[in-house]
């Protein structure tokens, strides 16, 4: 925090006639690219604790000189410079107490006074501004080992249907499996975070595979089993998040048909199929519903049909603004940045401008960036000019 340190005009004169009749003003004056007239009160006293000037006498002084309160600029006068070396020498000449004193008072000076109730004041508003808008949601949930998980707060607008859907159980007893599709950066890995600390179990994930034995896992030479997060998630339990899952290879995929629909699954260490745990949950999350690629999409697989299937429960998880505003910390960057992704979506333009953006974008200009400069860096970075004019509305 920087103080602003408020000085009597008398004061101030006196401590700029100190300093510019110091043998370091002119060099100093060049290097910084400063005159006089730009010496305000925190400046002098910053430049007279570099150039070892007694502050306190100086000041001192001023306050039993009836001298008028000018300054002539850069042109330092004879009486300032027997000024200057008669403050010198009473500073060499102090004794340890008077020293010490002059330090204290120095400390005084340059220490800013924290007013802790008025800051907090000013980040609980803060703070109330940018969640305004944004619903509370008060969530408990009766867990399988009688607890019971209560929480309140700002979530997405779908993540009580989720958690609802997480915790229902189909006749034969097994929970059901749930796709969400959503845009990139929407919160889908983080919903599905959440929903397994609300039921107290384990969380699990991996993104797109390629190769059975990564859902699977395999033994190497040498007999070692090596397992994977599916495994632990189905055999103890946990909710397992397949991210990615339409950016899969299908053959990947498939190995999981007999273990999502029929209870059991085969893996490489085990001569007998072990069975699903009664508290495996299964989400996919993906961009799209697996039917194919897509304008923004281009990279996504085609799903085989069967496996689809096995995720009778779909959730459409889309972009919250509200919630978006309240979780980057900056309301006002946020509003920019969704407005650009409004204009892009209204003009058609096949550009991605996420939340990832608006948080990346947040922390810049937390860091001293300007916005002009985070948008530049964040959803304009790669866009051709015409595109910029379009989603910056210019």
């Amino acid at each position: 925090m920087t103080a602003t340190i408020k000085l009597s005009a008398r004061q101030r004169s006196a401590l700029r006639r100190a300093i510019i009749g110091h043998p370091l003003w002119d060099s100093y004056k060049r290097e910084q690219g400063i005159n006089a007239a730009d010496l305000s009160s925190t400046r002098c006293l910053e430049i007279a604790a570099r150039f070892g000037i007694d502050i306190r006498a100086a000041i001192a002084a001023a306050d039993t000189d009836n001298a008028a309160d000018t300054d002539n600029g850069d042109t330092a006068m004879s009486d300032t410079a027997d000024n200057t070396a008669n403050t010198a020498a009473a500073a060499a000449s102090a004794s340890p107490d008077k020293l010490q004193a002059a330090l204290t008072a120095l400390n005084a000076l340059l220490t800013p006074q924290v007013d802790e109730a008025a800051i907090e004041r000013i980040v609980t508003e803060k703070i109330r501004t940018a969640l305004e808008g944004t619903a509370l949601v008060r969530i408990e949930v009766q867990r399988a080992d009688s607890t019971t998980y209560k929480t309140e707060g700002h979530t997405h607008p779908l993540f009580p249907t989720l958690l609802k859907a997480l915790a229902c159980r189909q006749a034969n007893g097994q929970p059901v499996n749930i796709w969400i599709a959503g845009p990139t950066g929407s919160g889908k890995t983080h919903a599905a975070e959440q929903a397994a600390k609300a039921l107290g179990i384990p969380f699990y994930f991996n993104g797109a595979l390629s190769m059975p034995h990564e859902l699977l896992g395999f033994t190497d030479a040498a007999g070692k089993y090596h397992t994977t997060p599916f495994r632990q998630a189905y055999e103890h339990g946990g909710v397992y998040l397949f991210d990615e899952v339409d950016a899969s290879d299908n053959a990947a995929l498939l190995a999981l048909n007999a273990a999502l629909a029929n209870g059991v699954c085969a893996f490489p260490d085990k001569a007998e199929p072990i069975k699903r745990h009664p508290d495996f949950r299964c989400i996919g999350a993906a961009n799209t519903f697996g039917h194919g690629a897509t304008a923004d999409f281009v990279g996504r697989a085609k799903i085989d049909a069967a496996f689809l299937s096995r995720f009778p429960v779909k959730l459409h998880w889309t972009y919250d603004n509200a919630l978006e505003q309240a979780i980057c910390g900056n309301a006002a960057w946020a509003k920019r940045v969704q407005a650009a992704r409004a204009r892009a979506a209204d003009a058609g333009l096949k550009v991605i401008i996420d939340p990832r953006h608006t948080m990346a974008g947040a922390a810049l200009i937390a860091n001293g960036m300007s916005e002009d400069m985070a948008a530049e860096l964040t959803y304009l970075a790669g866009l051709s000019p015409d595109q910029r004019k379009i989603v910056e509305g210019r």
